[in-house]
């Protein structure tokens, strides 16, 4: 078992995710669990509201390790906001949700790593700390 990454700050992106942590507040009560259980993990975080607040925060912060988003949300897409989101900071990891097995490789392909939902939290502790650690 990998131990909680001593992660600067993780931002949630729209839909239902971004990594200092960055993130958005999603609809699901899974959701509203999410950044609790990522601060409970050592993590900070920050939520957008939408796709164009987490570019706008990760254009101005130079201090987030990783955006958490879903595939699937209002706006834009997922995979177009990581590629975005790598363009306007490329240090950056983004980790796509998705329960599309189907968008896997293009998820890769835009250079997100990909979490499979439904997932448990003890999964996203191991994907964010890969994450992290190869930062």
């Amino acid at each position: 078992m990998h131990g909680a990454p001593s992660a600067r700050e993780i931002m949630r992106a729209p839909g239902r995710a971004a990594f200092h942590e960055a993130f958005a507040q999603g609809e699901s009560p899974f959701d509203t669990l999410r950044p609790l259980v990522l601060c409970e993990m050592g993590h900070d975080t920050t939520e957008a509201a939408s796709a164009k607040e987490a570019l706008y925060l990760l254009r101005k912060n130079v201090g987030f390790d990783l955006v958490l988003s879903d595939v699937v949300m209002p706006g834009i897409n997922g995979i177009e906001f990581a590629k975005q989101a790598i363009s306007a900071r490329s240090n950056v990891k983004i980790v796509l949700v998705t329960g599309d097995s189907t968008v896997v490789d293009d998820v890769v392909a835009s250079g997100a790593l990909a979490l499979l939902n439904p997932y448990c939290f003890e999964s996203l502790n191991v994907i964010i700390s890969d994450a992290i650690r190869s930062h």
